[in-house]
């Protein structure tokens, strides 16, 4: 049983790791001259918050993936996580 738990949380945070990780090579190249040429506001946070949020966020995407299979299984899960998987892709 608690194989089968970490295999399922396995799966489902996998997707959210490698869309964050083809997510950074698809913008990184170009977001330093892009990113430093906005006209920003005053309380835009310094630039090295970015990673640690995105981080959390991706994180949480995967927790949250992994609880909806979890508790629903495939069957009753499937539109939940297709959905999931669309707004991933």
């Amino acid at each position: 049983m608690p194989h089968d738990i970490l295999r399922r949380a396995a799966i489902a945070v996998l997707p959210v790791v490698a869309a964050s990780f083809l997510g950074q090579l698809a913008t990184y190249p170009n977001l330093a001259p892009w990113y430093e040429g906005l006209g920003k506001p005053s309380f835009n946070p310094p630039n090295w918050v970015f990673a640690p949020v995105w981080i959390s966020l991706f994180i949480v995407m995967g927790v949250s993936a992994w609880l909806v299979w979890r508790r629903t299984g495939f069957g009753r899960g499937r539109l939940p996580l297709a959905s999931f998987g669309v707004q991933l892709a």
